[in-house]
């Protein structure tokens, strides 16, 4: 199924039932059945050239132009259209009009400055701005706003491009900005997808640099990239289908930290593979014997391994947050399934490549095995041979063992200044939603422009 069909939207979802929010609004909706808003869209107009403000022209194209196309993209009637509305016993208006599309059934209703209630608290005190506000039904952050935000943006900029004199191209001078709290979380999901693409992108660039860098074979480069790759859509795919069975619950975002912990881990995973394939084969182990040497020796270090951050990860499940734990199942699923496509699928691929995952830098040397790949005489080897490591770590343990205390306060010593930033800057934390999104977002300008124009929180 769709990921977009399976997960769940909003925030209050993934709050627990006691928390006080969450009560106070259930409780709400309960005396107002009538108030379903839970967020807005919100399109300003203002006019900053001159002394005058907004100008009457400028009303009477938001009245005759902006408002009617409004009505008819959300399908929420025009106030006096006795066509489309029926008033019932309770004196309550009731509409038979059906929206333009299905998004549109999302919005409760659009107060701009003609209603006759709160109207003059939509034009601010500089007389140079007013909003036109639509009301929904759903949350900021809910999946179905996305579309009915992108007609309504994609509205106003076709009015900007409209060309001058055409019936409906903004008046000079007069701006209309897209704000409001459904923007912001179209927006912040839009982010969120692109951050994901950009990780998983600049993931790829660096493993394949520095395997290329290390071993000087494409193929071989390649390998870990298939393994992750197969391991994120299988682990996605499977969380998809247990969704909607409804085993499980799934929030907007969290393939995001599915994708990002398991290209981590499965990177690292099929590196300490590929490094160990390599040491048997310069023993002078056929590909065989070096595949079922490898998974022999360090099969159980690797679900040691996988099995520590399992488990840590998994203790997110018991979270009272719904998103932290569902975080807990769904990345510790993706963990498991990288884990044994690394024990799995990465010695199949070493095995079908053979010698050829070496290529273009083949491993040479005048002792070669029983099935013709001669042992590596490439810088890695050279460098094994060598034994730095070995012999540095035989250091350190000598140092450790003649001057423990001073080796001690030499380590506390290098992590000193790391220790003070942290505690300088432990309280250095932004709540501010806005100030994780890009200054070009939509969301982001308009809100700026509101601002410039109406009180804080207003």
């Amino acid at each position: 199924p769709k990921w977009s069909d399976v997960v769940e939207n909003g925030e209050f979802a993934f709050l627990p039932e006691d928390a006080p929010s969450r009560i106070a609004t259930e409780a709400f909706h309960e005396a107002f059945p009538n108030d379903m808003l839970k967020s807005t869209l919100v399109l300003l107009a203002r006019r900053e050239s001159g002394s005058e403000g907004l100008l009457d022209s400028d009303f009477q194209f938001l009245s005759t132009r902006v408002i009617p196309e409004l009505h008819r993209l959300t399908g929420v009637p025009l106030p006096g259209d006795e066509a489309e509305e029926a008033e019932d016993t309770d004196g309550q208006v009731k509409t038979d009009a059906q929206p333009a599309t299905e998004q549109a059934r999302i919005v409760q209703n659009i107060t701009w400055f003609a209603d006759r209630k709160i109207g003059d608290l939509l034009i601010s005190e500089d007389k140079q701005a007013t909003t036109i506000v639509l009301g929904l039904t759903t949350e900021f952050l809910d999946q179905a706003n996305v579309a009915l935000v992108d007609e309504v943006e994609e509205f106003v900029k076709q009015l900007s491009r409209n060309p001058k004199g055409h019936e409906d191209s903004l008046p000079a001078g007069l701006e209309i900005a897209v704000s409001g709290s459904a923007t912001f979380g179209r927006d912040m999901m839009m982010e969120s997808r692109n951050s994901a693409k950009s990780t998983e992108k600049w993931t790829v660039i660096l493993v394949v640099a520095l395997l290329i860098a290390i071993y000087r074979a494409p193929m071989l480069a390649m390998i870990p990239l298939v393994t992750v790759a197969v391991s994120t859509a299988v682990s996605l795919s499977c969380l998809a289908l247990m969704a909607k069975a409804g085993w499980l619950s799934l929030f907007n975002g969290i393939e995001t930290y599915v994708t990002v912990l398991v290209y981590g881990a499965g990177v690292d995973y099929c590196l300490f593979l590929i490094a160990r394939y390599r040491e048997e084969l310069d023993g002078g182990q056929t590909i065989e014997e070096a595949i079922s040497g490898t998974l022999e020796r360090i099969g159980a270090a690797l679900t040691a391994s996988a099995g520590t951050v399992m488990c840590g990860i998994g203790m997110m499940y018991f979270a009272e947050f719904g998103k932290f734990s569902q975080a807990g199942i769904a990345i510790t699923f993706g963990l498991a399934v990288c884990l044994v496509a690394s024990l799995t699928l990465t010695p199949a691929i070493l095995r079908l490549s053979g010698r050829f995952a070496f290529w273009p830098s083949l491993p040479t040397t005048s002792k070669a095995s029983e099935d013709g790949f001669p042992a590596s005489t490439g810088l890695l080897s050279r460098l094994q041979k060598a034994h730095l490591l070995t012999t540095g770590w035989a250091h350190m343990g000598a140092l450790l063992e003649r001057r423990p205390w001073a080796t001690w306060l030499a380590s506390v010593l290098l992590l000193l200044p790391f220790t003070a930033i942290g505690i300088f800057f432990f309280g250095n934390l932004s709540y501010g939603l806005l100030s994780e999104l890009p200054q070009t977002s939509s969301s982001v300008y308009g809100a700026a422009a509101v601002q410039q124009h109406f009180p804080a929180g207003e």
